[in-house]
């Protein structure tokens, strides 16, 4: 049986015949380019998710370690088709007694981010977090300390980046756009802001250091450092790891602090943030305290209750998303000690809701559906697996990301189907080997649930910082060419 590190090492030995800076260029505009395929088939095509592979090969090496040639794209494919074929003969995907749903998660996360075109939720809700936030609050103080300048200019900048990562990246270093950002948002807050995407390459290096075949499966392995600089030079590593840094900036300042205080404060404006989401389906939706009222509901209780004429909908939230520090290849067991102390808490809350709900006469017919919220998509399919209870069969819980509750919100609000018809159709389908789905995230992609433009309050939330900040900048840049 070969290890991870055995198998990589021929690629490795064959990258280090080339000179270390074409290395890092070959790779970065091949991720710029696959970047710039458009279609979601073209850029999967291409095992971007390889390339960024090779990325973090070479960032964990010393330069001396290579040679002089120069790596053409040619070369550079050879490699990735190298690393490709050495893990598919490997010992790597051969997990006995996984589920099926966990072989899929570790055979699909690496190229996922490759295959989805960018949303707005993820951003528009860091803009909605600082508009709950008090100019004091412990949660404030320990992001704007981290990224060195107010939050709100922090995403002011960012959104220029998210903008521009899939096409056209290279403008923002121009020395008139860099400019026109310096006159915008001022010298020191551009200076705080590099310092938050740009790495020096030993310090990414060193990071990287230690691994494990686990890196194969990660999505976005090099999240953490969008952009690396050695000896002056820059480099780049795909859209989808700006995205994700981006994104999940605040979220990820947060789960690193270890501050108690803000952790608390980001959930419960997390918690208040779905509710208010709940709430734009135009349905009522009762609270936690509301659905102990109504159910007489003693011990541990869910965050909010939605009752439909059909169906009953209880809901759980958790501030959980994809991380490094969350395994992509793992054994149930090692998930569920992971998950302890949220989606495996949330099943508990969950199920003691239920179960008082069906003691009320009016609802012991009614399905009652019980769904785990989760900040990002955990990739968990269906979970039976995380949750081996009686109730399973009945009434499974389901987990959705945010984003994936807020297109359902908007399909119920626009009278395209009510929340209990869509996971009956979620659960019918999986009936049927034929037509079973990984996830209720899934379905949305389905008529009638599928949405032709994005739920309209991200959009208003998007809008409100993005349109004065175009202005000001078109404004600045009309100046720069007068």
């Amino acid at each position: 049986m070969s290890s991870y590190r055995e198998t990589i090492k021929p690629v490795r030995n064959n990258m280090r015949k080339f000179d270390y800076h074409s290395v890092l260029t070959a790779v970065s505009n091949y991720l710029i380019e696959t970047d710039a395929q458009g279609a979601d088939r073209g850029r999967a095509a291409r095992l971007p998710w390889v390339a960024e592979r090779i990325a973090v090969w070479a960032l964990r090496d010393e330069p001396s370690m290579y040679r002089h040639a120069k790596m053409s794209q040619n070369d550079l494919r050879t490699c990735i088709n190298q690393a490709w074929n050495g893990i598919d003969a490997s010992d790597v995907w051969r997990k006995n007694g996984h589920p099926l749903a966990l072989f899929m998660r570790q055979w699909l996360l690496a190229q996922v981010p490759h295959q989805q075109n960018r949303g707005m939720g993820a951003f528009a809700r860091q803009i909605d977090l600082l508009g709950r936030l008090k100019p004091n609050s412990r949660l404030r103080q320990v992001i704007e300390n981290h990224v060195g300048m107010r939050a709100e200019v922090y995403l002011q900048v960012a959104m220029f980046l998210w903008l521009k990562a899939s096409v056209g990246i290279g403008d923002v270093f121009e020395p008139a756009y860099l400019e026109t950002l310096r006159r915008a948002f001022s010298a020191e807050a551009m200076q705080s802001f590099w310092r938050t995407v740009i790495t020096p390459r030993q310090v990414a290096g060193q990071a990287l250091k230690d691994f494990d075949e686990d890196e194969w499966f990660q999505p976005n392995v090099l999240y953490r450092f969008p952009f690396v600089e050695l000896q002056g030079r820059l480099y780049f590593w795909g859209a989808p790891c700006l995205h994700r840094h981006i994104e999940f900036a605040f979220s990820d300042i947060v789960a690193n602090a270890k501050d108690k205080a803000a952790k608390q404060a980001f959930e419960d404006a997390f918690e208040a943030y779905t509710g208010e989401s709940l709430r734009r389906s135009g349905s009522h939706v009762l609270n936690e305290h509301e659905v102990r009222q109504r159910f007489q509901v003693a011990g541990p209780c869910s965050d909010f209750l939605i009752i439909e004429d059909d169906a009953t909908i209880v809901f759980e939230v958790k501030n959980k998303s994809l991380s490094l520090d969350l395994p992509a290849s793992a054994s149930v067991n090692k998930y569920k000690t992971k998950f302890k102390e949220t989606i495996l808490k949330a099943n508990t809350q969950l199920a003691n809701v239920a179960s008082h709900v069906r003691k009320v006469p009016e609802f012991t017919r009614k399905p009652i559906h019980r769904i785990i919220v989760t900040y990002g998509d955990l990739m968990l399919g269906r979970s039976d697996y995380l949750f081996p209870d009686e109730d399973q069969a009945r009434d499974p819980v389901l987990i959705l990301s945010i984003d994936e509750l807020e297109q359902l919100v908007e399909a119920v609000r626009l009278k395209q189907c009510t929340m209990g018809e869509f996971f009956a159709d979620f659960l019918a389908r999986n009936n049927e080997p034929a037509r079973a789905l990984f996830s209720p995230g899934h379905l949305l992609a389905e008529v009638p649930y599928q949405l032709n433009k994005p739920p309209a309050h991200l959009v208003a939330v998007y809008d409100a910082v993005l349109d004065p900040i175009t202005a000001r900048f078109e404004q600045l840049r009309a100046q720069n060419t007068a």
